[in-house]
């Protein structure tokens, strides 16, 4: 391919992918562009008004991607790649600190969209068209001492120098002493994804060494979150990875998938590599960021990663990092490392499914667990396969692929997926609604298409994808915990064993109030973390002062036990039990909710129908004999 059609081909794909790009910025005549770029300062003084800092961004991102697209009709591929990364810069930056203003601002996340598509388009052409082009090894790391190869057992002809001088043998030290502890994770979890991820990169031509670059990165955790949300074993932020083919939305995060986010880090290192030519210098830009690499190199006039003093301090400990992740990785049992439990290898096969399908679905058409298919999958972020219109691949374990599909075939669409109708009450929030349902505020607004969450009208119907109770029983693991020896107080005396069977919409604090009790005390007793939840049928163990020491009655449709010591007797009736208002509540609620007479309830208050009550007021719950 020349370079007249590889710009052809740029500048096509620009017009002809979708409309939004011409119209959101207005794209110059490209047959008779300007003769000079319009030169634009990225480092701008941000504002304390949050909303003019938004407004900047959005202006520098499109004069920023349109002085790209001019650069590239003009043939100056180098510098249209440079203003495509410093909008990729500003995009990271604010990824950071990303708040709602920026999340649901339109303007934004479209010009957002359309510039990590072209720039994807753009380097896929460079890519293509550069790739001929074989990049040499960089000779300056023979500056340093180096470990003989026979020790390190390179398996493809691509080899990263292994250089060890005295910051590197400071981490080896590390990781033997203070680090250990984390050390012997990564160890067990490399048992698992060292042989997938090795595959990979000798697949698409690159060293396998670079496995250990995950490691530093994650420690091999599919799950991992750094605070600058990176996420995934190779640490993409969200911009990244969707620049390199990452899937980020509410249903799945594939910088999660082990599989297709190692994928895109070849891809990613491969690039990196061709510019710098250099492993050293392109694992280093991989960790900050190429211009900072870049920059470096311009300031010292050196391509020697030892002497790039003004990268950032986290980068310049990258790479002795990676170097001594990987001098003890192969060789554990020389380093004090012994007896590593090392994880079961990640092996799976793939099914596509056409339509949503509930996990526990899925698991039991596998014949195995929820859990299992989850660990499998970690991209997904709900507990069902997207409704994506070209469906969904999921991963099962090996050598179950036939006895999927064949029970996958009997199962009717109606009990594939489990979802609820919520038609939402006066004071409801969708995070409080998500709560409820045990899912996810993201869930709620793409199932539903809500445009802004914090509006939502009383009646309104939400379609909501909520887990079956099983789901949410393995989800947390709660049917392991509920095998631990159950909770017993050291002094009984005085104390009744109580057991409550949950019902459908109960939550701790609920049933805690209900007894006059603590969530904290329900969940000491019942070997429950902060986050577990619980689900109907559930049977929780609570202890109670006896009968005899505290009266109590019991209301037998609620399946609770009320206090009444507190209160004496009023007008021949038992007062139940003591309710905060909360926003929203009308008396006329309270006794609907509590199945009792408003009359009662008004009477035994001393109020009349046009009482109001406020938040945070207590009302007696009368009981009726």
């Amino acid at each position: 391919m020349t370079i007249k059609k590889f710009l052809i081909i740029l500048i096509l794909s620009n017009y002809l992918w979708g409309c939004s790009s011409s119209e959101i910025l207005n794209k110059p005549d490209i047959k008779n562009p300007p003769s000079n770029i319009e030169i634009i300062s990225t480092d701008y003084q941000s504002s304390q008004d949050e909303q003019t800092n938004l407004k900047g961004d959005i202006e520098t991102l499109r004069k920023l991607y349109k002085n790209a697209l001019v650069s590239i009709d003009s043939g100056d591929i180098n510098k249209s790649q440079e203003l495509f990364e410093q909008a990729l810069t500003i995009i990271s930056n604010n990824e950071i600190k990303f708040t709602e203003i920026y999340e649901n601002n339109d303007d934004y996340n479209e010009i957002v969209d359309v510039i990590l598509e072209d720039y994807k388009n753009f380097m896929n052409e460079k890519v293509r068209y550069t790739e001929k082009t074989a990049p040499e090894l960089s000779e300056s790391d023979k500056l340093h001492e180096t470990i003989e190869p026979s020790e390190y057992n390179q398996s493809t002809n691509k080899k990263i120098p292994i250089v060890v001088n005295s910051r590197v043998k400071a981490y080896i030290k590390y990781y033997q002493g203070k680090g250990r502890k984390y050390f012997v994770q990564w160890l067990e979890r490399m048992g698992k994804y060292k042989p997938l991820l090795e595959d990979i990169l000798r697949k698409e031509g690159l060293p396998e060494d670079l496995v250990y670059l995950a490691m530093v990165e994650s420690g091999f955790n599919p799950k991992a979150h750094s605070r600058a949300r990176a996420v995934g074993i190779w640490q993409f932020i969200s911009s990244t990875g969707r620049v390199y083919g990452l899937r980020i939305d509410s249903y799945i995060d594939e910088r999660k998938d082990p599989v297709k986010s190692t994928k895109a880090a070849s891809r990613f290192l491969k690039s990196l590599h061709y510019e710098f030519k250099d492993w050293y210098l392109a694992m280093a830009a991989y960790n900050v960021s190429k211009s900072k690499v870049t920059r470096a190199i311009r300031i010292y006039k050196s391509r020697n990663f030892w002497d790039l003093k003004s990268l950032p301090t986290e980068t310049k400990n990258h790479i002795p990092k990676f170097i001594a992740a990987a001098i003890i990785a192969k060789n554990p049992e020389k380093y004090g490392f012994r007896n590593i439990n090392y994880q079961i290898p990640f092996k799976y096969e793939e099914v596509h499914i056409d339509k949503c399908i509930d996990l526990t679905v899925a698991a039991k058409c596998a014949q195995t667990d929820y859990l299992t298919i989850k660990e499998l999958n970690p991209e997904l972020n709900v507990w069902f396969t997207p409704p994506y219109p070209d469906g969904y691949t999921l991963k099962i374990p090996p050598n179950k692929k036939e006895t999927f599909l064949k029970n996958y075939a009997k199962v009717p669409d109606n009990l594939k997926i489990t979802r609820v109708i919520h038609n939402v009450k006066r004071g409801e929030t969708l995070s409080f609604i998500a709560r409820k349902y045990h899912t996810t505020i993201n869930n709620i607004k793409s199932v539903n298409s809500l445009k802004n969450i914090h509006k939502l009208s009383i009646g309104q119907k939400l379609l909501i994808p909520a887990p079956p109770p099983i789901e949410v029983a393995l989800k947390n693991n709660e049917i392991n915990k509920q095998k631990k020896v159950a909770y017993t107080p050291e002094n009984t005396k005085g104390l009744e064993k109580i057991t409550y069977v949950v019902k459908k919409g109960n939550t701790l604090g609920e049933i805690a109030e209900f007894y006059n009790t603590r969530a904290s005390n329900l969940r000491k007793w019942n070997s429950l973390s902060y986050r577990s939840y619980i689900y109907p049928n559930q049977k929780l163990t609570l202890w109670l002062p006896q009968r005899s020491t505290l009266n109590k009655v019991y209301n037998q449709d609620e399946n609770v036990v009320l206090n009444i010591d507190q209160f004496s007797e009023k007008n021949g009736t038992k007062p139940g039990k003591i309710y905060t208002v909360k926003k929203g509540d009308t008396l006329w609620g309270i006794a609907k909710i509590f199945d009792i007479n408003l009359n009662s309830l008004l009477k035994f208050n001393q109020k009349s129908k046009k009482s109001v009550i406020k938040p945070g007021e207590k009302i007696i719950i009368p009981h009726l004999d």
